[in-house]
């Protein structure tokens, strides 16, 4: 397997090859179960770790959710399964609706010249 690294500001970086099996089987053949369930129990907790921060911050429109609230979320939250997302009609409505209106004006003149 091919790996890339490179330094933060830095313009090139380094590829280099490791035999890295991509299977739970192999995994566990080449470094035994408790590294690797350590590894994926590392990962894990990187990713809550990630999901609690995104709920602490909150966004624009999303205020940021509470202890109880994030417990709750977590206590829900499988890894690997994708958050509801929006349709396009919904995040375009998002967009839309933080515009100013001289923006709303300038994309409805655009979206106009070309139709």
């Amino acid at each position: 397997m091919e790996i890339k690294a490179k330094l933060k500001d830095a313009a090139a970086g380094v590829v280099v090859t490791y035999d890295l099996p991509t299977d739970l089987k192999s995994l566990v053949a080449k470094f035994g179960e408790a590294v690797v369930a350590g590894k994926a129990v590392d990962s894990l907790v990187i990713d809550i770790q990630a999901f609690v921060r995104r709920h602490l911050k909150g966004s624009e429109k999303v205020a940021p959710k509470t202890q109880e609230e994030i417990q709750a979320l977590v206590a829900a939250y499988t890894p690997g399964a994708a958050a509801v997302r929006k349709t396009p009609v919904e995040k375009v409505g998002s967009l839309i609706a933080s515009m100013t209106p001289e923006e709303k004006a300038a994309l409805l003149k655009q979206l106009r010249a070309q139709s």
